[in-house]
Parts: C-alpha cells; sequence; structure tokens
C-alpha cells in the first residue's frame, strides 16, 4: 500500500538533469533555442521591417512618415522595457515626436486626469544608434531625460551628435541621476565636445560607462581622463562632493533668505554658486589634483578652509593696479565692469601670503572687455591684500572643515 517512491537519483543522473534544468533557471548551460523560442531576457520593442522600409523609402509615392501613435504603441506598458530604434534612419523630427514619452514631467491622456506616458516609467534601455540625429534631436532627446529616473542605457553611437551636441549631453549628465551607460561612439566629437562631456561628469556620481569610440583623434589625450572619473572610488568620491555642494546651497539660502526671498544681488549670487563648485571640488578632489605622495600612495590636497573660500575678485567699478608679466613688467590696470564681479584665479604663488616684492602670484581672468582669457601679475603686498581679504561676504562665517569634518580623502595606489 501507499504511494510509490520515487527512486534516488544516481550522481551521474542528478548531474545530467541539472544541467538540462539550467537552460530554464538562467545556469551556465545555454544551448540554442529551439526554433521559434526566444529568450525573454532581451526582448526588443521595434518597429516592423515593412513599416521601416516605407519610412525609409525616397520615392515621395512609398514614403510614409512615422507618426507620434506609432511610437507611443512602443512605448506603452511594461513590455516596452527595451526599445530600439536602430537603423530606422531617425532624424531630429522623429524624436521631437517621441521624446517627450520619456519626460516624467509632461503629461499625457484624458483632460482633467493627466499622467505621465509610460514610456517614462517603463523604458530602462533605448536604442538610437545608426541614425541620423543632430544637435536640436539631442537637445530635444536630453530635455526630456533630465528628470527621467527608470531609463539607465541610452545608445547614441553613430550619429551626427558632433561637438554641438556635447554641450547638450554635458547638461543631462548634470542633472540626471538614473543613466548608468551611455554610447557616444562615432558620432563626429573632437576635444572641444569632450571637454563638455567632462564637465558634465563633475557633477554626476553615478554613470558607470560612457562609449567613445570612433571620434575625432585629438579626443585620444582625454580618454584617460574620462575612464578615470568613471573608476568607482573616483564616482564615490564625486558623491560625496555633490552632496556637499547640495547642503552648503541649502545653508546659504538657509542664512539669506528673508521673507521667502534671497537678500543678495543677482552676482553675489553667481559667487557663492562658484563657491559651492569650489567646495564640491574639493571634498570629491576625482582627479587627485595636489596630491602628495608618500610611500607609494597618493592622498588628495587639503587646503586650508581660508585658502578654500578664497576666491579672489574686484567688485563691479572697482579696479587694481596689476602687472603684465613678472618681474619688473609694465603695470596694467584692470577694471571689473559695471553690473559684475571680476573673478581671477591663482595660477602661480599665493595671495594669502605675504614675501615681498620678489613674490609675483600669477592671476588668470576674462578680460571685461574682449571676453577672452587673459593674464596679469602682482607682487605688491597692498594689492594682494585687496584681493586676498575679498572672501566673498555671503560664507565668511562658514568653515567647511566644521561643516563637513567627515571628509574621506582619495586614496589611490600608484
Amino acid at each position: 500500500g501507499g504511494p510509490a517512491r520515487e527512486p534516488e537519483r544516481s550522481g551521474e543522473s542528478a548531474r545530467r538533469e541539472d544541467a538540462r534544468m539550467a537552460h530554464f533557471v538562467g545556469g551556465e548551460v545555454n544551448p540554442k533555442l529551439p526554433e521559434g523560442c526566444f529568450d525573454i531576457r532581451y526582448e526588443v520593442k521595434q518597429l516592423t521591417r515593412a513599416r521601416v522600409e516605407r519610412f525609409k523609402a525616397t520615392d515621395d509615392a512609398d514614403h510614409e512618415p512615422l507618426t507620434e501613435a506609432e511610437f507611443e504603441i512602443l512605448f506603452k506598458n511594461s513590455h516596452s522595457e527595451r526599445v530600439s530604434f536602430a537603423m530606422v534612419g531617425l532624424g531630429n523630427d522623429e524624436v521631437e515626436l517621441f521624446a517627450p514619452l520619456l519626460d516624467p514631467g509632461r503629461r499625457h491622456g484624458i483632460e482633467g486626469m493627466p499622467l505621465p506616458h509610460a514610456g517614462s516609467k517603463y523604458c530602462i534601455s533605448l536604442f538610437l544608434n545608426n541614425n541620423k540625429i543632430g544637435e536640436r534631436g539631442i537637445e530635444t532627446l536630453t530635455n526630456a531625460l533630465e528628470q527621467n529616473t527608470t531609463l539607465t542605457e541610452l545608445y547614441l553611437q553613430y550619429n551626427k551628435i558632433g561637438d554641438s551636441g556635447c554641450k547638450h549631453i554635458g547638461r543631462l549628465l548634470q542633472r540626471n541621476r538614473r543613466l548608468r551607460k551611455l554610447d557616444l561612439g562615432a558620432n563626429g566629437i573632437s576635444e572641444v565636445g569632450l571637454a563638455d562631456v567632462l564637465d558634465g561628469l563633475q557633477d554626476n556620481g553615478v554613470i558607470e560607462s560612457i562609449g567613445l569610440f570612433g571620434n575625432a583623434p585629438d579626443t585620444q589625450d582625454d580618454l584617460a581622463r574620462v575612464a578615470q572619473r568613471l573608476m568607482p572610488e573616483a564616482r564615490r568620491q564625486r558623491n560625496i562632493g555633490i552632496q556637499v555642494k547640495n547642503k552648503f546651497r541649502e545653508l546659504i539660502e538657509e542664512k539669506l533668505t528673508k521673507d521667502g526671498k534671497l537678500t543678495i544681488l543677482p552676482w553675489e549670487e553667481k559667487l557663492w554658486e562658484q563657491i559651492s563648485d569650489e567646495l564640491s571640488e574639493f571634498f570629491s578632489n576625482t582627479d587627485g589634483t595636489e596630491a602628495t605622495e608618500r610611500e607609494g600612495v597618493k592622498t588628495s590636497a587639503k587646503p586650508s578652509a581660508k585658502k578654500l573660500l578664497m576666491i579672489p575678485r574686484l567688485d563691479p567699478g572697482e579696479s587694481a593696479k596689476l602687472k603684465e608679466g613678472p618681474g619688473n613688467a609694465a603695470p596694467l590696470t584692470v577694471k571689473a565692469g559695471r553690473d559684475e564681479p571680476l573673478i581671477f584665479k591663482v595660477l602661480k604663488g599665493d595671495l594669502a601670503r605675504s614675501e615681498g616684492a620678489k613674490a609675483d602670484t600669477e592671476l588668470e581672468y576674462t578680460d571685461p572687455q574682449t571676453g577672452k582669457p587673459a593674464r596679469a601679475w602682482v607682487s605688491d603686498d597692498a594689492v594682494k591684500r585687496q584681493l586676498a581679504e575679498r572672501t566673498t561676504s555671503i560664507v565668511t562665517y562658514l568653515n567647511p572643515m566644521v561643516m563637513f569634518p567627515s571628509k574621506i580623502p582619495l586614496r589611490t595606489r600608484a
């Protein structure tokens, strides 16, 4: 009586059965799938081949433009995690049709009950490679993705982004906190456009991969810098800097807000924004600049709070007597514009230290008349004090070492 017991599996038969089951549970054994079957992990929503051919037709009689309704269908539900328009021939006009579907800030649907489109909620990977998307299309797309918290992979290789489109890519990197992988290969990008991408990375601690193959030869020298900023430790440190910067802004606004309004002038606001950038760079120190090396270990520099908060400047309408070069060079009077301060960057030397007339300090600034970069030198102690003591009044009461005592220095093996 009773049900028959299942025979015990021998070791060899158990291994064979486990190998067969591995096909279905994501194991190491992945044989060729039977005809008519596919791996659901790689399902992609896309236009049919016939529809693409009608869109790409060069004869006006056969050409059929894509519509917003067709894009909406592809982004409509939870099955739209991976959407591909690769090699379709999309241009800027088509991007303007589907980009709003990825913007969580845009509202669609029934009047009186508008909601974000499903595309902004479900699409994780978007393939736009091998198309004709230029600057206008990239601007539209990046605007839509700034607040998107779903998309993690964006493939844009083999398009026409160029240097002009990279400024929009840089802005996207500054504001988007979800994107993990971005491919910009073969887009006619030079070192000018790559500089915008690097600037965007300064405020991004989440992106892990950026493809840049097949662009202009002059980008080769900067690829190492991009790779360095994508390293896990660099991203971690950059996240610290971003948090510090945001906290700094909150503190400043709290101190300077009266009756719901900031009690500062527009040019003063620009100054404390620059100081918050300086703090962010100091606390993240992603490139290890001004690092010290001891026993084969590089440690980030730790400038004093006084030096950190010291942004030399002339207030609107003020002037200072500097020099055209080091030593006994001709005098040079530099004057700030009527409405904006003149900000200096110390290239060599230290304004905070008084070492006599021989101690030249080299400064860089933007000429108010021409808008071009310029340089000047200062050795006079009185002028040094004039510039050095111009610590912005907005932040003189703040000491970043007290505000953020848990600063973790960046340490990397040489």
